[in-house]
């Protein structure tokens, strides 16, 4: 067994112990989609609305490493996050963590996702390809403001625009 699949199962062993201690009420999937520009963009699949005080959510992807930043309630409360930590607010979160909602009001999430691809060793330092050598390169990949997520797409003849959300309102209850 190497020392990587070693890592892999301690790591695994590890947050179902945490999932035993801390059962997650909310898994929120964040998935990577395409806009019309070929550009991609984080979406939060599944926000619930609302959320209460007392529940516990987790960020997922099957993409890469999610990342979560919030902007300041708009409630009008000084809160930053519906998360707390041992410093205060925790204004940026990461996937993987069971977190406790524990601060009333809305908050607009902004998701991103950290993933490796592979790219040619030669455009990376001269901007030209070399012929069969890749290497890992970590890529983040963000959100997109509301108005530039149209996508057209074609259905049987029939063409509409779709908007998907690229963050998300967290609508915290009491």
């Amino acid at each position: 067994m190497t020392a990587e699949t070693k890592t892999a199962k301690k790591v695994q062993t590890a947050k179902e112990v945490q999932s035993e201690v801390n059962p997650v009420h909310f898994v929120i999937l964040v998935t990577l989609e395409t806009d019309n520009d070929g550009d991609q963009y984080t979406v939060p699949r599944n926000i619930p609305n609302p959320l209460h005080r007392g529940d516990t959510v987790s960020y997922e992807s099957a993409d890469g490493q999610v990342t979560v930043e919030f902007d300041k309630d708009k409630d009008g409360s000084d809160h930053t996050s519906p998360y707390v930590g041992a410093t205060g607010d925790l204004q940026t979160v990461e996937g993987g963590v069971v977190l406790n909602v524990v601060n009333k009001g809305t908050y607009f999430g902004k998701c991103s996702i950290l993933r490796t691809i592979l790219v040619s060793a030669g455009s990376i330092q001269t901007g030209l390809p070399e012929n069969g050598v890749l290497v890992p390169v970590k890529v983040r990949t963000g959100w997109k403001e509301k108005d530039s997520l149209k996508q057209h797409i074609s259905k049987q003849d029939n063409s509409q625009e779709v908007e998907f959300e690229s963050g998300g309102n967290h609508i915290v209850r009491p």
